[in-house]
């Protein structure tokens, strides 16, 4: 898992999805950027922040708004921590 204020990428079920990590609570999101498919696990955080690292665009990373459109949205996964288990909902 990624520490505090990172974000990473993870391959799960055929498909790499973004888990960040906003100050000790991690969320699970898409890992393309709607713009230009940029990987957002390889972006950085900002706080809630998710910067894609292609071209800049930012994201709420527990939310996945778009910041500077907030009606747009990139898909969210729920997240649960068990223990040393981390279960992410079905992604396929």
């Amino acid at each position: 898992m990624p520490a505090a204020g990172e974000a990473r990428e993870f391959k799960l079920m055929g498909r790499t999805i973004c888990i960040a990590n906003v100050a000790g609570e991690f969320s699970a999101l898409a890992n393309e950027c709607p713009h230009r498919g940029g990987p957002l696990g390889q972006g950085v955080l900002d706080g809630d922040t998710l910067i894609c690292p292609w071209h800049g665009w930012q994201f709420n990373a527990k939310s996945g708004a778009v910041v500077h459109s907030p009606e747009e949205k990139i898909t969210t996964f729920e997240l649960r921590i068990e223990g040393d288990e981390v279960f992410v909902e079905d992604v396929s």
